[in-house]
């Protein structure tokens, strides 16, 4: 069931709690994301309970460790920091149409 979820998705959004370290479980769901061969961004959510935001540094490089995430975008969802959509789209140069990612074309 996890292989179909996760075939033939143009681009994965894996979120993970910014208050914790990397658990076996994210370790688990990152070698199904690996197995998937998808795009994925990282988002860190509640960092509004990191007072310190350079402590997220290391974290996210542990999760860079398990997965070549393409992006990393540090969020609030209790807040709305980080969620602005546009601005997600825009960074990453996608084009969202009926729950679908369309990358600008290569040239």
């Amino acid at each position: 069931a996890v292989e179909e979820a996760l075939a033939g998705r143009d681009l994965l959004v894996y979120v993970a709690d910014a208050t914790r370290a990397v658990t076996p479980a994210d370790s688990e769901a990152l070698e199904w994301l690996k197995r998937a061969e998808t795009p994925a961004i990282l988002a860190l959510n509640k960092i509004d309970a990191v007072p310190a935001k350079p402590a997220l540094l290391p974290l996210h490089g542990k999760y860079q460790e398990l997965y070549p995430f393409e992006e990393f975008l540090p969020v609030s969802a209790l807040l709305g920091d980080g969620l602005d959509e546009r601005a997600v789209r825009d960074a990453h140069g996608l084009t969202l149409t009926r729950s679908r990612v369309r990358r600008p074309p290569r040239r």
